[in-house]
Formats: structure tokens, C-alpha cells, sequence
């Protein structure tokens, strides 16, 4: 762009100059006397004039081209501005992704300490469920041989009884204590 608007200056500066020129050799033809000497200047002056043409269509199309620079130049602002407001929204949405991610991992770090615990004192329990069945296998036992015991005892009991019963039935003979 900057380039452009040398050329386009360079350009205004001919103009000036050949203009300069015109001016001068319009003076030159009224102060020279003679045929020859006005149509040489009729020849410079035409001359001048084709160049003049020539360096004005030059700038015509320098002031189009700048102008077509300036319009790219504006919509490759226009496209850098979206650029950096679309780099700042992805940035905050990373920003905000790593916040929840962080939010996350913490969330299962915490989830994690609780099933351990939960892990120690289901073992602790599983520990204590062994050892009362343990302890409940060993009362068993002991009821057991106290029934058999109970069983046995009632067993002499009866077999007891049922010798009091048949001596009550047998009449005494004091003869026998007598004896003694």
C-alpha cells in the first residue's frame, strides 16, 4: 500500500511538470517569429500533450489500484479482527474446560479416598462377620456337648429314678440293715 502511494505521488509530480512544460513551450511559440519555429513548437506541444494523456491514465489506474488495495486491506482487517474475537472465545472455552476438568479430577479424587475407605472398612466388617461366626461356630460346639451332657445327665436321671422306683417296689428287709 505504502509503494502504491509513492507510485501515485511520483505520478501527481509528472503531471505538475509536464504541465510546467505546456505552459512553457505556449510561451516559447509567442515569443519565436517564423513558420518553422511555431511548428516545431506545434510538434513538442502535441508531443507533450500524448504524454500528459499517457501519464493521466497512469494515475487513473494507480487510484484504482489503490483503491482495490485499500478495500483488500480493510477486508483483511475485517478477517483478522474475526480471527483474534474467534482465538479469544476459543480461549475462554479452554479456559473454562480446564476449570471443569480440574473441577472433575478433584471430584474423583475425593470419589476414590471414599470407595478406599469404604474398601478398609468392608474388609475391617468382612473380618469382623469371620470372627463372630468363628466365635458363634465355638458357642455351637459348646451347646452341643452341654446337650449331650444334659442328655447324658437326664439319661442317669431316669435310670435313677427307675432304680428308686424298683426299690420302693421291693419291700425292705430290716434284717439286712440290721445287720450293718
Amino acid at each position: 500500500l505504502a509503494a502504491t502511494e509513492n507510485v501515485l505521488a511520483l505520478t501527481q509530480d509528472a503531471l505538475g511538470t509536464n504541465e510546467s512544460l505546456i505552459t512553457i513551450i505556449k510561451e516559447s511559440l509567442v515569443a519565436k517569429d517564423g513558420v518553422a519555429a511555431q511548428e516545431a513548437a506545434e510538434a513538442e506541444l502535441a508531443a507533450t500533450k500524448d504524454t500528459l494523456a499517457s501519464t493521466e491514465a497512469t494515475l487513473s489506474a494507480t487510484q484504482t489500484e489503490l483503491a482495490d488495495t485499500k478495500n483488500t486491506l480493510d477486508a483483511t482487517t475485517a478477517e483478522l479482527t474475526s480471527t483474534k474475537d474467534t482465538l479469544a472465545s476459543t480461549e475462554a472455552t479452554l479456559s473454562a474446560t480446564q476449570a471443569e476438568l480440574a473441577d472433575t479430577q478433584n471430584t474423583l479424587d475425593a470419589t476414590t479416598a471414599e470407595l478406599t475407605s469404604t474398601k478398609d472398612t468392608l474388609a475391617s466388617t468382612e473380618a469382623e462377620l469371620t470372627s463372630t461366626k468363628d466365635s458363634l461356630a465355638s458357642t455351637e460346639a459348646e451347646l452341643t456337648s452341654t446337650k449331650d451332657t444334659l442328655t447324658s445327665t437326664e439319661a442317669e436321671l431316669t435310670s435313677t429314678k427307675d432304680t428308686l422306683a424298683a426299690t420302693a417296689d421291693t419291700p425292705v428287709s430290716y434284717t439286712h440293715l440290721r445287720a450293718h
